[in-house]
């Protein structure tokens, strides 16, 4: 909460130039999708950089070896 309360007050009081059009256009991405759809998408771009195969990898792939 005091990230948005920050950002909200910058964006009143100081809000020109490429940063200010960079956070208007994410706040408003974010608020125009539901909060599923932002987790899938982290979801899959996580599984893709970190390499941990497909979305119906089990588990107990994960775990460590004892």
């Amino acid at each position: 909460m005091p990230v948005g309360v920050l950002t909200a007050i910058y964006l009143v009081e100081y809000g020109r130039g490429r940063l200010a059009k960079a956070v208007t256009f994410f706040v408003d991405v974010m608020t125009g999708i539901p909060s599923i759809v932002a987790g899938l998408f982290v979801l899959s771009l996580w599984i893709l950089i970190l390499g941990m195969g497909s979305l119906r990898a089990s588990p107990a792939r994960w775990r460590c070896p004892s």
